[in-house]
């Protein structure tokens, strides 16, 4: 192909990868390579349609975890994607033995049975979104690109997670902090922006 005329602008899609959302990836990624592990669960996750974000906590002992968990269960916080390919993805990628615990509860009657036939009942929950206000202030020089508000205000929402111009980010997990110099280093960062 020596050269493409676009005859409309392009929309959708996302901004070229960071170095820090690659390793994050490659780091998903090689989780992904297993079974039965809280990372794999993960992995496993995030790869089903509409999946956002999942993390997965456990309770190995033989007691209730002080936060309510069940001894030796998992519970799985996902946003976005639908129930059934939530229960099933959790189904296939649990260990054998390991219950489930959560508010969201999916079983025979919602099609989860084992490969053998054998229903089963996966209990999840779903991650609530927070909604976090940004206000920056910024002092810049002649570096700055004329659309350069616009673009900051995606690196922003990049670093949180968010949706922006039809595009959807990741960003921080569940339970994650915004941390003010991470961010101000986000903005800061970017060509142009003084202060």
């Amino acid at each position: 192909i020596k050269d493409v005329t676009n005859e409309e602008a392009a929309s959708g899609g996302r901004e070229e990868e960071t170095d820090s959302e690659l390793r994050a990836r490659y780091r998903l990624a090689r989780a992904g390579l297993g079974k039965a592990t809280l990372s794999a669960v993960r992995a496993a996750l995030m790869k089903v349609p509409g999946v956002r974000a999942a993390i997965v906590f456990e309770n190995d002992t033989m007691q209730t975890s002080p936060e309510g968990l069940p001894p030796k269960s998992i519970n799985v916080y996902v946003l976005g994607g639908e129930d059934r390919d939530i229960a099933e993805c959790i189904l296939e990628n649990k260990a054998a033995g390991i219950e489930t615990y959560g508010d969201v509860v999916m079983g025979k009657e919602d099609g989860i049975f084992d490969q053998a036939g054998q229903p089963h009942t996966i209990k999840f929950d779903r991650a609530e979104e927070v909604k976090i206000y940004v206000k920056a202030e910024l002092s810049v020089n002649e570096m700055f690109d004329f659309n350069g508000e616009e673009q900051v205000k995606a690196e922003i929402i990049k670093y949180i997670g968010g949706s922006h111009n039809g595009s959807m980010y990741t960003g921080l997990n569940r339970g994650e902090s915004v941390v003010y110099a991470k961010l101000v280093n986000v903005i800061v960062s970017f060509p142009g922006v003084e202060d």
